[in-house]
């Protein structure tokens, strides 16, 4: 399918969204909820959500995912009245016409034409869609989001902040905003990954995480500068965002005698920085980066488990492999094998 036949599937209205639109109608007296049964027996699952939203799953797992897939690309339905819920992965949610609500628990915000939102994992949202707003949601698996993206842990900025946060904050940034307005550039690239979702065939998923990536650089490019990040909480501060980063470039020497010299603080105070923004020790901060380098080599080269043990500065493979799997749950030749 081109983008015309795309659009014009997208803009039709599902029986799903017919079911959600019957039941506002309900909800403001123009039909009965018996009516709705009867047209829509056929299809209980959806009546439920549709007449009870409070049974709407409240944590969706990553197994929403398919088995097998990194990501899925869906149309929001519209009118669907779902309560706060939150999920563990992150959702891009691009409004592609019309515009909608999307609320936080403390917070809501218009979304627009245009608008491309990214929800970090366990956010507790709602997006509110009494309309005709056509929004496609692009769901991507925790430990693909943070691959693909790893690159901007090195850049001193809001970028690398919302990423560093994702990875080790013990308070996670809830949301990145962008406004793209009528950018042809990025419609294209959000339509062309819905296409592939649809053809789904076995490279679909690899080109949708390169038209990730692509619809990311172009966005930081074009609309960096009206790109919109919660503001720094208690429980982050400039100083420890830069310190972060700077252990995440040097993860594979970095100790706190160093830190102290670079940043011109105590070793104890960098320490307690350090805990108070992730939780973590430094050791234990080290070896969790080293850990999900160790992943990125095993899931995308062809280097073996003890040349990876080596890169990653372990004498002995098998302590590489303890440590892996404490940290991942997995040895490192299953997560391989799943891959």
């Amino acid at each position: 399918m081109n983008n015309d036949e795309i659009l014009h599937d997208l803009r039709k209205f599902t029986e799903d969204e017919l079911i959600y639109l019957d039941a506002f109608k309900m909800r403001k007296g123009e039909l009965t909820e018996a009516h709705l049964k009867k047209k829509y027996a056929h299809n209980p699952y959806i009546l439920g959500i549709a007449l009870h939203p409070e049974d709407f799953l409240k944590d969706i797992a990553e197994d929403y995912i398919a088995e097998g897939r990194h990501t899925m690309i869906s149309k929001h339905p519209r009118y669907a009245t779902l309560l706060f819920h939150t999920h563990s992965f992150f959702e891009m949610t691009y409004v592609l016409e019309g515009s909608c609500i999307q609320h936080f628990e403390d917070d809501s915000f218009e979304l627009v034409s245009g608008d491309f939102c990214i929800l970090s994992p366990d956010t507790s949202h709602y997006l509110y869609d009494f309309s005709d707003c056509i929004v496609l949601n692009i769901l991507i698996r925790q430990s693909t989001f943070m691959d693909i993206f790893s690159d901007y842990m090195r850049d001193n900025s809001d970028i690398a902040r919302f990423f560093s946060d994702n990875l080790y904050a013990k308070k996670k940034l809830s949301f990145m905003l962008f406004h793209a307005g009528d950018d042809a550039d990025i419609q294209d690239i959000v339509l062309k990954m819905y296409g592939e979702e649809l053809t789904n065939d076995a490279y679909s998923d690899s080109i949708i995480l390169n038209l990730i990536k692509i619809c990311f650089s172009k966005l930081l490019r074009t609309h960096r500068k009206d790109m919109e990040i919660p503001k720094l909480t208690k429980a982050g501060n400039p100083v420890s965002e830069k310190m972060i980063g700077y252990i995440y470039s040097h993860y594979d020497t970095v100790n706190l005698e160093e830190l102290s010299d670079k940043f011109s603080f105590s070793k104890q105070y960098c320490s307690k920085l350090i805990t108070d923004l992730t939780g973590m020790s430094l050791s234990e901060l080290r070896t969790k980066i080293r850990m999900r380098h160790a992943s990125d080599l095993l899931k995308n080269t062809a280097m073996s488990v003890e040349e990876i043990s080596e890169k990653m500065g372990y004498e002995n493979t098998e302590t590489f492999i303890r440590a892996f799997k404490r940290n991942m749950d997995i040895t490192p030749g299953a997560f391989r094998k799943l891959q």
